[in-house]
């Protein structure tokens, strides 16, 4: 079993499984001991976890036909899509997300961190000059609205108030480490001299790098990708520019949430679309029609798919593509082996979900002078206009579900589903303090549009 092997590799360096973690439902909880859970979360976990999330799904892709034309993946994904492209086996790729925490953690180096920025890669540039540190760096370039900075902390956290002023959003990721920066030379010494002995194959399926900017197809290129994985920033903006104008247009993400596909619309013409397997708690249902959409109705592959690791959602598919394997949280920010998969992590359906209900337009019964609806139609209806508005099914939409965090929501997507809300509701317009964005999950929207209701505008941050 895939998920057995990386447990395996994980063991061999002293860490939890990763298994329990992902096939639990989401009220399970992880068996205690006295002194804590028997499967702590670290940092170990997050890499596994979503590499092994991603090889899960992408050989439910493989095994049901849909192979991809090309396959990428995102910092860390890129080891997935290696191991998808059968250039690594499962256990070594695991090994190699081992090693390469293991090299950062143990290398003796200055505290590190990453920035996001809501900016282009030209102005997140002049913010790291401005901060006149020599350890920053442009360690991810997402596209023109989501850039990530790498460097020592306290030079990060510079950046950070420079930006504020500037008026530039930013937003410290939780990634231990600055990634994808020269100041890991030492760690990328360590981790390729720890991995020197595993065996790589070449690929046979094209792998794009967007760390080197080109295919891989032999031994000797794969080496030097992973010579680099610690060191080399990410061009992604770049490499969806490329792949688009290879005749890749669909593209299908095999991460955990959604993270990468929204990059697509905000890089690629409208020709391009990209689908996520797994944008938040799914029902195995859903995860089936989404692979069924990319399947014509006599079993042959009807857009040849590329393999993400994270955001957007279904869309008509339009040849040709490939397929994008997982990433890791790039600041934000595969398919596979020859084993049956295991149990899809969270693909169960929610104790708490509300049934699907169908859009109603407004009526005069449901105006602000008449009141809301009771609480759960209310929800009901709120989770219908974000899955209309998103183009999501609405099973993967709960109460509790973090719209930007869990479902990759832009703050865009999440500004016109407010608006149709005020519009059906007949509610008036909140007031300039409000930030609707501070509303993270559909219930405290909900809320939101009570207060409205009510006569009593909400101050900013009552969503936090």
């Amino acid at each position: 079993m895939l998920l057995k092997e990386v447990d395996k590799a994980a063991a061999e360096y002293g860490w939890g499984p990763v298994s329990p973690l992902l096939l639990q439902s989401t009220d399970a909880r992880i068996p205690r001991t006295p002194e804590g859970p028997e499967t702590p979360e670290g940092p170990e976990h997050l890499w596994l976890g979503f590499y092994s999330t991603s090889l899960v799904l992408a050989d439910i892709l493989e095994q049901a036909g849909v192979r991809a034309d090309v396959l990428l993946g995102h910092s860390s994904g890129e080891v997935t899509a290696l191991v998808v492209a059968g250039a690594l086996g499962v256990a070594d790729g695991a090994r190699l997300l081992c090693e390469r925490l293991k090299a950062v953690t143990e290398a003796d180096l200055p505290p590190g961190a990453m920035l996001a920025l809501d900016t282009d890669v030209h102005r997140a540039r002049h913010l790291c000059g401005a901060a006149g540190d020599g350890s920053l760096t442009v360690a991810v370039d997402n596209g023109p609205r989501q850039v990530v900075v790498s460097g020592r902390a306290d030079a990060v956290d510079v950046v950070r108030q420079l930006a504020g002023t500037a008026g530039v959003k930013a937003t410290v990721l939780g990634i231990p480490g600055a990634y994808h920066n020269p100041m890991l030379a030492a760690a990328a010494h360590r981790f390729a001299l720890a991995t020197a002995d595993v065996p790589i194959r070449p690929p046979t399926t094209p792998v794009y790098s967007p760390q080197l900017g080109r295919y891989l197809s032999s031994r000797a290129e794969v080496r030097e990708l992973l010579d680099g994985l610690l060191i080399l920033p990410v061009g992604f903006r770049e490499t969806l520019t490329r792949l688009y104008s290879d005749g890749v247009a669909t593209f299908v993400e095999c991460g955990a949430r959604s993270v990468l596909s929204d990059l697509v619309s905000a890089n690629l013409p409208a020709g391009a679309s990209a689908v996520p397997l797994l944008p938040g708690r799914a029902a195995a249902s859903v995860l089936r029609e989404r692979v069924g959409s990319l399947l014509s109705g006599d079993g042959a592959v009807d857009a040849k798919p590329v393999a993400l690791g994270a955001p957007a959602d279904e869309a008509p598919p339009t040849p040709a593509g490939p397929v994008l394997p997982a990433s890791e949280p790039p600041g934000t920010a595969p398919a596979t082996a020859g084993t049956a998969p295991g149990p899809v992590p969270d693909l169960t359906p929610h104790p708490g979900a509300v049934p699907a209900a169908t859009t109603a337009e407004a009526t005069g019964a449901e105006s602000a002078a008449a009141g809301l609806p009771p609480h759960d139609e209310l929800v009901t209806r709120i989770r219908q206009v974000y899955a209309d508005a998103l183009q999501y099914p609405v099973e993967v939409i709960e109460e509790d579900s973090e719209l930007e965090a869990e479902l990759g929501v832009s703050s865009l997507k999440h500004t016109q589903a407010f608006v149709r809300l005020l519009d059906l509701f007949r509610l008036p317009t909140p007031p300039e303090q409000v930030r609707v964005a501070s509303y993270r999950t559909v219930g405290q929207v909900a809320e939101l549009l009570r207060q409205l209701a009510a006569g009593r505008p909400a101050a900013e941050g009552d969503g936090s």
